[in-house]
């Protein structure tokens, strides 16, 4: 997990994921879907021990204060006080953006197990739920690609093609643009798990090639946005960064990258 030249697949991920639920009572896991080829899509749940036994009512907390038309200002009050944060982490959409599976079972394993006090405070007041594999057919068509194809390969110029013609069953899919239309099966799962568990923070993660500059030219990207505006969009990923590490995450960067329709900001930690 994790080591150079190597890339889990879907099986051998969720094999571990079920050895540490296993393991502690930290930890537990849950079948949110299938994929159209019949992989399971597996989440876990971490937290404390007193958060894992009281999950039942820690999810009806956030879907009651998900729906302001069925509360008052009081009542959500008190079941802020009594309740926790949901984060949710969803890993390896887009397919030959591998490393954020190795980073989400890492992350599983440090949060079930570390001691230290800032790992031991998530615990305590959040629950951290994870997706190590929200599209299991094109990682695994990824992984497979990678051992026949790429590993051992570094002259970039040589390379072959980076990843499979295609990752899902039927389509080199973007998938991401498939929440509008819910039309793959790993897509619905992820909506049903919102809707399951009205996470307060949802987290994609991604991947981008480092020291990306190709959009943060001269412009004009937008006719419609003054580049003015643009510019401070891209600030905004500097006072991100300054504010995580100001908070002692080790390690962060950014991209600070934007299409000036909608802007991405992409936050990286080892």
């Amino acid at each position: 997990m994790g080591a150079p030249g190597e890339l889990l697949a879907t099986a051998k991920a969720y094999e571990y994921a079920r050895a540490l639920a296993s393991a502690t009572p930290r930890v537990r896991v849950f079948t949110i879907g299938r994929s159209e080829e019949g992989r399971e899509i597996l989440m876990l749940a971490i937290a404390d021990e007193a958060g894992i036994r009281d999950l039942d009512r820690l999810k009806a907390a956030t879907a009651a204060l998900a729906d302001p038309r069925r509360i008052d200002p009081m009542a959500a009050e008190k079941i802020i006080s009594t309740s926790r944060p949901i984060y949710y982490f969803n890993a390896a959409l887009h397919s030959d953006e591998t490393g954020s599976t190795e980073a989400m079972v890492e992350l599983a394993y440090r949060l079930a197990v570390s001691e230290q006090p800032m790992i031991r405070r998530i615990r305590e007041k959040l629950i951290v739920l994870i997706n190590p594999i929200s599209n299991p057919d094109g990682r695994d068509k990824m992984v497979d690609w990678f051992y026949r194809y790429l590993k051992g390969k570094t002259e970039r110029n040589t390379l072959p093609r980076q990843s499979p013609p295609y990752w899902s069953k039927y389509s080199f899919v973007d998938i991401n643009r498939d929440t509008h239309q819910q039309t793959h099966e790993t897509t619905k799962a992820v909506h049903r798990m919102f809707h399951e568990w009205h996470p307060t923070v949802v987290h994609d993660l991604h991947e981008g090639s480092p020291l990306m500059m190709t959009w943060n030219g001269t412009g004009p990207y937008n006719p419609n946005i003054d580049p003015i505006t643009y510019t401070e969009f891209l600030e905004l990923s500097f006072h991100e960064v300054e504010t995580m590490t100001a908070m002692g995450m080790p390690g962060v960067s950014t991209w600070n990258f934007g299409e000036a329709l909608h802007t991405f900001i992409s936050i990286q930690s080892p």
